[in-house]
């Protein structure tokens, strides 16, 4: 069994489409499906962003399934190498220093050093600074999955999508909206895009249109992926 492991559900709505035979799992996380992909069984799962999340998902389907093959962290990420643009995806060959495994596909794609941090990058002068890293995108879910996956001797890929490129900031600060384990809280959102709604309602729907391309993107691009 093949994992894709992601933040949010709706970073696995392009891969969902390609998936035939889909039920419940052995598993309760925030989303968690099994189902077949071209024949062979996966499990799409999501618990929420940053490493305790991220790895606490690992932890629970690694303890409910014996026969996983490799865990694929996946979802979106922001840029870091300004030569990076919205849609394109990213295949960590490095993880914040763990080494990650590159899938077999024809599609293209972009390689190089994820960096994984417990915070949302927001903003272009951050990004900046990260990039010193030599790092080409930052997300926050894969340092929390490759140290666990890297003690059970599970093969780990780390494939993404950018969403944010390194000349963009976010409307908002987004850490500011994670509640008490770390997730975003959708009130925290919504009220304080009503501080300023004329101004922030329209950047964050435009947020939005670009995760739900992005996703479609990843999608396809996990379908044909040979792990």
């Amino acid at each position: 069994m093949i994992v894709f492991l992601a933040s949010e559900k709706r970073e696995l709505s392009g891969l969902a489409k390609h998936l035939t035979g889909i039920k419940g799992a052995r598993v309760i996380l925030d989303y968690a499906q099994e189902a077949q992909l071209r024949g062979a069984p996966v499990l799409l799962a999501a618990n929420g962003p940053g490493f305790r999340l991220a790895r606490e998902g690992a932890e629970s389907i690694a303890n409910a399934y014996s026969d996983i093959e490799a865990f694929v962290t996946t979802g979106f990420c922001g840029g870091l190498d300004p030569s990076l643009e919205a849609g394109e995806v990213v295949i960590g060959t490095q993880v914040s220093g763990e080494a990650a495994t590159v899938p077999g596909t024809e599609r293209k794609f972009r390689s190089g050093a994820v960096l994984s941090q417990d915070r949302v990058a927001d903003c272009a002068a951050e990004k900046a600074g990260l990039a010193q890293t030599g790092a080409i995108a930052v997300e926050m879910e894969a340092g929390g999955v490759a140290a666990y996956v890297r003690s059970r001797n599970i093969p780990l890929f780390c494939v993404k999508v950018v969403t944010d490129t390194a000349r963009e900031s976010f409307p908002i600060d987004f850490n500011r909206m994670r509640d008490s384990r770390g997730a975003f809280s959708r009130a925290r959102i919504a009220r304080a895009a009503l501080r300023h709604p004329f101004l922030l309602f329209p950047r964050l729907m435009e947020l939005d249109r670009k995760c739900k391309k992005a996703a479609a993107i990843l999608g396809d691009f996990l379908a044909d992926c040979r792990y």
